[in-house]
């Protein structure tokens, strides 16, 4: 698009909103600007790994490093490091808008599931089967925090992980690995507000302010930069 200049910077801002079936604000914005109504706090930069190593990301983009993530309970703490002797910068993970689960740690799935009642999984199916009351925070307290290195972190409530289905039924697309966490689906990404610029293999973070404003802005002259 941008060759045929329907757009000036190879870039998409993404916000996907709460999960609600009559969500109507959720946006992406082509180009070099972004929804600054839907920023909230300080935004954070960090470089892609680097699309073009097949060993690191099978030539795909959109995969940074996340270096923790931690589950905050009444007032309990798991945390798992995501480093390694062999990957000191962390765990290679793709942020995925296309993908509805998230594949944590098992220690950190552990605590999760348990605060949402023990959930078990939907027989041949990806999700667990959750009350619905685990949507209201009063009942699934707490919060995850994905660390990216000392640039940011994302803090995702737990009862957000629940998808009412409409049907009088809940769920939530949360999964598990000894030592998983290699996809950020949907149920990350609606708390945060990401960009993702292919031009400069950044991706820019914030928690996600849930608005139907609108400011749209361009991006700083330059795009936005590590630190």
């Amino acid at each position: 698009m941008k060759n045929a200049s329907a757009i000036n910077r190879n870039a998409v801002s993404v916000y996907l909103g709460h999960d609600k079936p009559d969500q109507a604000n959720a946006e992406i914005i082509l180009g070099g600007a972004y929804d600054r109504a839907k920023v909230r706090g300080k935004q954070f930069t960090v470089d892609m790994v680097d699309p073009f190593n097949a060993e690191l990301t099978n030539n795909q983009a959109n995969m940074v490093n996340i270096t923790a993530i931690e589950a905050v309970i009444d007032g309990k703490k798991t945390t798992k490091s995501l480093k390694t002797k062999a990957r000191p910068e962390g765990l290679t993970t793709v942020l995925d808008t296309g993908n509805p689960a998230w594949f944590m740690p098992k220690s950190i799935f552990d605590v999760v599931i348990a605060e949402l009642g023990n959930a078990t999984q939907a027989e041949r199916q990806e999700y667990y089967n959750v009350d619905c009351k685990y949507r209201n925070p009063k009942h699934a307290k707490g919060h995850l925090t994905v660390e990216f290195g000392t640039a940011g972190k994302i803090n995702v409530p737990i009862h957000s992980l629940v998808t009412d289905f409409g049907n009088g039924k809940c769920g939530s697309y949360i999964g598990s690995g000894e030592n998983d966490g290699s996809n950020l689906g949907c149920p990350f990404l609606r708390s945060a507000y990401v960009i993702f610029d292919q031009e400069s293999f950044t991706m820019t973070l914030s928690q996600a302010r849930f608005t139907d404003k609108k400011d749209i802005v361009a991006f700083p002259e330059g795009g936005f930069k590590t630190e």
